[in-house]
Order: structure tokens, then C-alpha cells, then sequence
């Protein structure tokens, strides 16, 4: 009698191994449990080849320091400053990034009308 319930002990103590594998990749534990009671060896093989889930993966990635799209809503790099699934800006970023462009057009204007005025007075002073 002993030896059964130890052998039941056991079985139940390996019934948790597919069951854990499958929950660390975002599956649920206790149907897991139940299949690798029923089906040890099937669900043990089984557990080792499935992949994450999305959310589990995306869940990984915030936890890492990424951040959310608030357009797409996909998961990306914390110093992105456009999304690689929709292309679009960040809010914050789009006036800072517009603000830089327009200030290197303001300076790219500046330094031509500076070269133009100079070329203008050396070709009127070789005039006179």
C-alpha cells in the first residue's frame, strides 16, 4: 500500500514538470497539469517544443525596458525614436525632431546668404 501511494506521489511530482515548462511560456498551468497526468511522456516532449505566447514574449520586452507604440500598440526599443512596425514618430519627438530640422535649415540659409553676400562684395569691388 505504501509503495502505491509513493508511486502516486511520484507520478503527480512529474506531472508538474510539463506543467511548469508550459506555463514559464505563457500556456495555463493546471490544463497542463491535467495532460501530463494523463499523458506524461506526450506532454513532457510536448511541453519542450512549444514556443511563447505573444503576450508572454511582449510582457518579456516591457520588463526589459521597452516601450509601447501608442499608435500600433507594438512593443519597442526604449530609445527608439520611431516605431519599426508602423514608422511613425513619437509625439514628443516629432516637435524635437521637426524643431532640429528647421534649425539646420535656418543655419544651411544663413551660411549660403553669408557666402552670396561675400562672392556679391568681392565681384563689386573687382568692378570699380
Amino acid at each position: 500500500m505504501d509503495f502505491l501511494f509513493f508511486a502516486f506521489l511520484w507520478y503527480i511530482g512529474l506531472s508538474l514538470i510539463p506543467a511548469f515548462i508550459a506555463f514559464n511560456k505563457g500556456r495555463n498551468f493546471f490544463l497542463w497539469f491535467v495532460y501530463g497526468f494523463c499523458l506524461f511522456i506526450i506532454a513532457f516532449i510536448h511541453s519542450l517544443f512549444l514556443k511563447k505566447t505573444v503576450e508572454t514574449i511582449e510582457e518579456e520586452q516591457l520588463h526589459a525596458g521597452g516601450k509601447r507604440c501608442p499608435y500600433c500598440a507594438e512593443v519597442i526599443k526604449k530609445e527608439a525614436v520611431v516605431c519599426k512596425h508602423c514608422g511613425k514618430g513619437w509625439p514628443f519627438s516629432q516637435t524635437s525632431a521637426s524643431d532640429i530640422v528647421q534649425s539646420k535649415i535656418r543655419a544651411d540659409r544663413s551660411a549660403e546668404a553669408k557666402t552670396i553676400a561675400a562672392e556679391a562684395e568681392r565681384f563689386l569691388q573687382g568692378r570699380r
